[in-house]
């Protein structure tokens, strides 16, 4: 029997399909190309402000930066206008900033704003705390306090009648939060300040002892306290911030002296009229004002970085000077 043709043929045509297939150049295999590491984020350094120098005030000194009259008409529900303000050099030294508008009834909304670099780590001080931030009294002052790690905010105002604590936290989150946003959407560079040369926060009792260990007599010391129930809440913090110490000191016979101490505002000097004069203290300079009614004289004291503005009340000339002598003599020693 005769074989098929192409049974004959199918040997031969295996034979050149394997062939083919065994010489044939595998397909490359592409690989992924190797991911470029991500660039890295550039660290913003902060800005060093010196011990004596002012940082920059926030919002650039506007308060419409802050916030609108139409952010709070959206907030409260009144229409109020910018009060201008003159910038306290307490606030100033913090880098903070204080802000007020009136309603048509001449109520008044008060907005504070310090960035936390600025507070050295200060807080609302507990004594003060209740007569702001407890239950609202319609009529009355009522205010809010809140922030983050940018910054420490606080709104003031008078609330009428019906008001609750929480209408006036609400208000407060509400307009505090626009603040803090506007603050960060806005500000260029971030800044630290150098305190190296500040005093330490200083109890009045060590600024008494250190005073009566120059004149050799004892001086008892204690804090002059608050001017009134309500202090601004940007000055009062602002002087947590500064480490403000503002004292009040007796001798045995009862003369007194009234001592502020001012870290950081060693080079503003406000004193129009003041003559400048030699105690021979190394390190500080004094200058001295007029006497007053009260027959005390003003001096203001500074090493550069510190500020101590002092009132003697001694009808004694010679003695007034002795005790400034003695302070400035303090002041260099660090009040130690």
């Amino acid at each position: 029997m005769r074989r098929s043709s192409l049974a004959a043929a199918l040997p031969v045509l295996v034979a050149v399909i394997l062939t083919m297939t065994g010489c044939a150049t595998p397909a490359p295999v592409e690989t992924p190309a190797a991911s470029s590491p991500a660039e890295p984020t550039p660290t913003i350094e902060p800005v060093v402000i010196g011990p004596a120098e002012m940082p920059p005030v926030a919002f650039g000194g506007d308060c419409a930066n802050a916030l609108t009259p139409e952010d709070i008409a959206e907030a409260l529900g009144t229409t109020v206008v910018p009060r201008p303000r003159t910038l306290d050099e307490s606030i100033a030294n913090v880098g903070g900033l204080e802000c007020e508008w009136r309603d048509a009834n001449g109520n008044a909304v008060i907005l504070a704003f310090i960035p936390r670099v600025g507070l050295d780590g200060a807080v609302f001080p507990e004594e003060l705390a209740a007569n702001f931030f407890d239950e609202c009294t319609g009529g009355s002052y009522c205010a809010w306090q809140g922030g983050d790690d940018i910054a420490w905010v606080a709104l003031t105002l008078v609330v009428p009648e019906g008001t609750t604590r929480g209408d006036v936290d609400g208000w407060g989150e509400a307009l505090g939060q626009l603040a803090i946003e506007n603050y960060s959407a806005a500000v260029d560079d971030p800044w630290t300040r150098d305190r190296t040369a500040w005093f330490p926060t200083l109890a009045c009792e060590e600024v008494g002892d250190a005073i009566g260990a120059q004149l050799g007599v004892p001086i008892v010391g204690r804090a002059s306290g608050w001017d009134a129930d309500r202090p601004p809440t940007g000055y009062v913090m602002a002087l947590g911030g500064s480490r403000q110490a503002h004292c009040y000191l007796t001798s045995d016979g009862g003369q007194g002296m009234s001592v502020t101490i001012w870290p950081g505002l060693g080079e503003t000097l406000a004193a129009e009229g003041a003559t400048n004069v030699d105690f021979g203290v190394p390190g500080v300079t004094a200058y001295e004002g007029g006497q007053d009614d009260y027959r005390g004289r003003d001096y203001i004291l500074t090493d550069g970085v510190n500020r101590i503005d002092l009132w003697v009340r001694i009808d004694d000339t010679d003695a007034q000077r002795r005790f400034a002598v003695a302070v400035a003599a303090a002041a260099a020693s660090g009040f130690e």
